[in-house]
């Protein structure tokens, strides 16, 4: 990455009380929560991060020995736009649901409208 300047803009911790890159890697992520579309790009083998299927899901493992590849790149463009395609399938469900809401009050003020949407209970992780 430093060959080809791609600047590196953060580091996970490193510490002994992680046992596992998952371990590590979940910590960074629960240390930055603004962080929701991710790819892990890990060339480390003895972690195939099995412990963590969420982070499994943003996993390329890379060939130590070749580095990166054409098909790593394809596969981590792959799980960023399926990060990106569940984001706006989530937005026209929100879009769907407050249009419905509307018709159905018709003197409903935004908050009211926000309320009913988050309240509905579709949408808690």
């Amino acid at each position: 990455m430093i060959r080809e300047s791609i600047p590196i803009h953060d580091i996970t911790p490193w510490d002994r009380k992680f046992k596992t890159r998952a371990e590590e890697i979940a910590a960074y992520l629960d240390s930055h929560p603004q962080i929701y579309n991710y790819v892990i790009l890990d060339d480390w083998y003895d972690d195939d991060y099995s412990s963590n299927p969420q982070l499994q899901a943003h996993l390329v493992h890379i060939d130590a020995l070749k580095g990166l590849q054409d098909c790593d790149l394809i596969k981590t463009c792959e799980i960023m736009n399926r990060l990106e395609l569940q984001k706006w399938l989530l937005y026209r469900r929100i879009r769907k649901m407050a249009l419905f809401y509307l018709v159905r009050h018709e003197e409903a003020s935004y908050d009211h409208l926000l309320y009913a949407v988050l309240s509905s209970g579709e949408f808690k992780k």
